[in-house]
């Protein structure tokens, strides 16, 4: 369960990503195929398996950053799963601020290394931690460094919203029972 104390790097339920693909594939707004959801998942499981993030806390934050995978910005070309830079400022090209990956892999790829910039220090963490760090570096907003080691950390640097951990701790007990 998430919760303001909760760890950013946290062992996981093994039935979480089930509940996940369960409650993305049965939303009545749904964008992408199954398939497509099942892949996104997997790259969830992988990257949080390399890395040590919380894969419930990860996934949770995509759904409701991205209306369950649903948003403009989670579709392709965008492919952001996180809503990474999306702030609804309109740059002076006319384009809307906000982070574009080739790959939803990539997308996942920058949402766990944020979430680690989040956590650690420059040139600290395991090989695949800097890694994930280095790539989500690559892309603009730059993440503040080692300011989050708690989802209430995290949340008061990620979101201007006061009650964003209740928002994610609702989203999770949501998917959790699908």
């Amino acid at each position: 369960m998430i919760h303001p104390g909760m760890p950013i790097v946290t062992p996981e339920p093994v039935d979480f990503p089930t509940a996940a693909r369960r409650w993305l594939k049965t939303r009545p707004h749904k964008v992408r195929p199954d398939h497509e959801l099942d892949a996104l998942i997997v790259c969830y499981e992988q990257a949080c398996a390399a890395t040590g993030v919380s894969l419930e806390l990860a996934i949770t934050q995509m759904v409701h950053e991205t209306d369950s995978y649903t948003s403009l910005w989670a579709q392709p070309p965008r492919r952001n799963p996180a809503g990474m830079g999306v702030t609804g400022t309109i740059l002076p090209d006319g384009t809307p601020a906000g982070q574009w990956f080739d790959t939803d892999a990539l997308g996942v790829t920058a949402h766990i290394g944020r979430l680690l910039a989040y956590l650690l220090p420059a040139g600290e963490g395991s090989g695949p931690q800097r890694r994930f760090v280095d790539y989500c570096l690559t892309h603009q907003p730059k993440p503040p460094r080692a300011v989050a080691t708690t989802v209430a950390e995290m949340a008061a640097v990620w979101a201007a919203d006061p009650d964003y951990v209740g928002k994610l701790t609702a989203r999770h007990a949501q998917i959790a029972a699908a």
